[in-house]
């Protein structure tokens, strides 16, 4: 699977969250592949810090999916709202 992101993201999104990002992909491309779904290679990533705890909604439109996972990483981040990969 080729990986693209853009260069702001690189920059600014820690690189521990990053390969955190990354094995969330993998694990719900893994997912679709099991249940012999299409494999939607469009992920969306919302960040929320919520008790001193950083939080990701992983959302995908196709089929819809959102799931929300602890972070690796307990800072706020400054970056837009969204990250898409």
């Amino acid at each position: 699977m080729n990986k693209y992101i853009t260069r702001g993201i690189a920059n600014r999104l820690p690189i521990s969250l990053q390969k955190q990002l990354w094995q969330l992909v993998s694990e719900r491309e893994n997912e679709q592949s099991k249940e012999l779904e299409a494999i939607d290679y469009f992920h969306i990533f919302q960040f929320n810090m919520h008790n001193d705890q950083l939080y990701i909604k992983h959302k995908q439109e196709r089929p819809e999916y959102i799931k929300t996972h602890k972070a690796n990483y307990s800072k706020a981040i400054n970056l837009s709202k969204n990250v898409f990969s």
